[in-house]
């Protein structure tokens, strides 16, 4: 290789959002010259994020979050590019409204019932409140919302019988509409509430694959089942649910919740229609509704919900799938390694890990798993969450770009340590047009050398979703996918522990969950 330089430019005083670095970064890689090049918002966590890829210098070092660095490593002259990469930057048009406020747009567009909000947390309140007050119901992508303000919007909201789906809120499906990030799937008269984004997704699109569809999923946001919060939106969202015609099942999904507040709820709500629950990771029954650790498990009690011949067919799906994925297990010394998009199916595989008798460490507020000190830094069994704050502070959500993520697996892969690596790719609305291939663009090279480690994907998504042509790049590279995040975390621990049994396992206790 020519000898190259590594050079970091900084830009005081100017802001553009994640996605347009993201945007302007893949532009830059295609420079001729460049090996590798990073554009981001001068934050702790992004400075932090450079270090691994050798891209931070002492410049670098001194940006401020208002300011934009420039990370080049490159063979090229770099004082060209610096120039030619300042001019695609300042090419960027930000963002412009349509409409110079709230009250113009309303006026122009009286029957606006919803409307969604992804700006910084700190400007959401008044946004949101003036929204409310023209009765329009809302989706929060925005995190950084002071938890007062969340609790604000949320009795305001529920006192004009409006939804607020979120802070945080990752997925919302409305009459087949999709907020976030969210899948093409089938409709029906299952009804979903959840504080957990991926959790609808993997849920649904289960769901879907066994001709089940929904009629709403209502995304509450991360912290609404909280003793702060107190569930105010989880109630309001059963509620709403409860009075639709459509629906016929409710299933209640809740991530790393209070609860007490869980149980209060279950007690005090009297619904009218049969409810499934999953309390992700908790095993203690809270109410007298069938309840499941696992997605997969509240998948299972939906369908004995729905009749004993959709529960049977779902079940021996699993038992099919099951005694393939023994067949693929293999023994190697070393520790399985996971790396998600989001909280919710990292804490179903932590879960997994941990009941099969792993000691997990993970950067999850997750009780039956160690707080590991470095998330960049895997130890023994690892499962790290890369939606978390310190991985998408000034960056695009993971499922957008997965570039840490992408490095991080081939670090992995080529390490003495990692015996299986396991990981979810979520499509659908939301994600690139062509992610799959951009993740097999970074990562396939890795896999393929090497063979001796297994790779297990859960592919998060529906044959409906446009990106579902590239999944033929899933069997090109040889890796293993799975019917569930639950069945991708119980054969990579059962490849972990090198017991093809872990699996017979997982299998029996959903069999006994349900009773038939």
């Amino acid at each position: 290789m020519s000898s190259y330089q590594t050079v970091n430019f900084v830009i005081r005083g100017l802001y553009r959002d994640s996605v347009q670095l993201m945007e302007v970064t893949e532009r830059v890689k295609r420079l001729e010259g460049v090996l590798d090049a990073a554009v981001v918002m001068g934050t702790a966590a992004n400075k932090e994020s450079l270090v691994p890829m050798g891209l931070l210098t002492s410049e670098g070092e001194k940006a401020g979050p208002n300011d934009i660095i420039i990370a080049l490593k490159a063979t090229a002259n770099v004082e060209q590019l610096l120039e030619q990469v300042k001019k695609i930057i300042f090419e960027i048009k930000t963002t412009t409204a349509r409409f110079a406020n709230i009250d113009d747009a309303m006026k122009m567009h009286p029957d606006i019932r919803y409307a969604s909000i992804s700006i910084p947390g700190k400007y959401v309140e008044e946004v949101a409140l003036n929204l409310l007050q023209h009765g329009v119901n809302l989706f929060i992508f925005s995190d950084h919302v002071p938890i007062e303000t969340e609790v604000l919007l949320k009795k305001q909201a529920a006192s004009r019988d409006l939804l607020v789906m979120g802070p945080e809120a990752g997925t919302a499906i409305v009459s087949g509409i999709g907020f976030g990030f969210a899948n093409k799937v089938a409709s029906g008269n299952i009804g979903v509430v959840a504080s957990a984004g991926s959790g609808i997704q993997e849920f649904v699109t289960l769901l879907d694959r066994y001709d089940m569809g929904i009629s709403h999923a209502i995304g509450v946001g991360a912290r609404d089942l909280s003793r702060d919060v107190g569930g105010i939106m989880t109630r309001k969202a059963l509620q709403t649910l409860n009075n639709d015609e459509k629906t016929k099942i409710i299933a209640l999904i809740a991530k790393q919740s209070d609860i007490a507040v869980v149980r209060e709820i279950l007690e005090e709500e009297k619904l009218s229609k049969p409810l499934v629950l999953s309390l992700l990771g908790y095993e203690e029954k809270v109410s007298d509704y069938p309840q499941s650790p696992t997605l997969h498990g509240l998948f299972l009690h939906a369908a004995h919900a729905l009749s004993k011949t959709m529960y049977e067919k779902a079940f021996g799906a699993l038992k099919k799938e099951v005694e393939r994925l023994k067949t693929l297990v293999i023994r190697r010394d070393g520790y399985p390694r996971a790396f998600y998009s989001g909280g919710t199916l990292a804490t179903e595989t932590a879960y997994l890990w941990a009941k099969a008798g792993l000691k997990v460490y993970t950067n999850l507020n997750f009780p039956r798993a160690e707080k590991i000190d470095n998330p960049y830094t895997s130890v023994q069994a690892t499962v790290i969450d890369y939606g978390s704050e310190e991985f998408t502070e000034g960056r695009p959500h993971p499922i957008i770009d997965p570039t840490l993520r992408n490095k991080r697996i081939i670090s992995e892969l080529n390490s003495n340590e990692a015996s299986c690596i396991a990981m979810d790719l979520i499509i659908g609305y939301g994600a690139p047009d062509n992610i799959i291939a951009k993740i097999f663009d970074e990562i396939g090279d890795a896999i393929v050398k090497n063979r001796d480690k297994r790779f297990v994907i859960r592919l998060v998504g529906t044959n409906k979703d446009h990106q579902w042509g590239q999944t033929n790049l899933l069997d090109k590279f040889g890796v293993v996918t799975t019917a569930s995040n639950a069945l991708a975390a119980m054969f990579s621990a059962a490849c972990g522990l090198g017991e093809p049994a872990v699996l017979e396992k997982l299998a029996e206790e959903l069999s006994v969950e349900v009773k038939i």
